[in-house]
């Protein structure tokens, strides 16, 4: 459903019609129910499953981009995941992108973590809300990168990736 201008040229004495609390109505539906989509894996191992790289550049792991259509306004990305890497030295950085436009430091990202063991484990859970955005269709991605090519880092299955509008 999508976002209907109002009408706002009512004058004294007009009576409304059933195309106005028609309008009225799909607002309200557009309100109680924002565009949302999401990545989710399932317990029986269903997708996202579990994703590598040893990319030292921003990447998008297979299955973390969504794209909405929005009515413009605030958007909500979201991102929570088991983290893996190889060895007991490195970093792992992470970013969202909006129509392929990273949205963090240009170097860094948004979050970064610092590998302290090996095999090391962790878990990232990162949000970012971009306001303002327009009206239309917006691509969402996670990204992320490692710090030696040489090693890996692992994305472990029953992540969560969302978007959400909040208009």
């Amino acid at each position: 459903m999508v976002w209907t201008t109002p009408r706002t040229d009512f004058a004294f004495n007009y009576i409304v019609t059933e195309d106005d609390m028609n309008d009225i109505g799909a607002n309200l539906v557009v309100l109680k129910a924002p565009v949302t989509d999401k990545v989710e894996a399932t317990d029986d191992g269903g997708p996202p499953t579990t994703t590598t790289t040893t990319s030292t550049t921003f990447v998008t792991p297979t299955g973390y981009s969504k794209t909405i259509t929005t009515t413009g306004g605030d958007v909500l990305i979201s991102f929570q995941s088991g983290i893996y890497y190889s060895t007991a030295t490195g970093l792992i950085w992470f970013d969202f992108s909006v129509d392929t436009v990273r949205v963090g430091a240009s170097t860094n990202g948004l979050a970064v973590r610092t590998v302290a063991a090996t095999p090391w484990y962790d878990f990232i859970s990162m949000q970012y809300l971009v306001q303002g955005l327009s009206a239309g269709s917006h691509t969402f991605d996670v990204k992320w990168k490692i710090s030696n090519a040489a090693h890996s880092g692992r994305l472990f299955a029953r992540s969560q990736f969302f978007v959400r509008e909040f208009s």
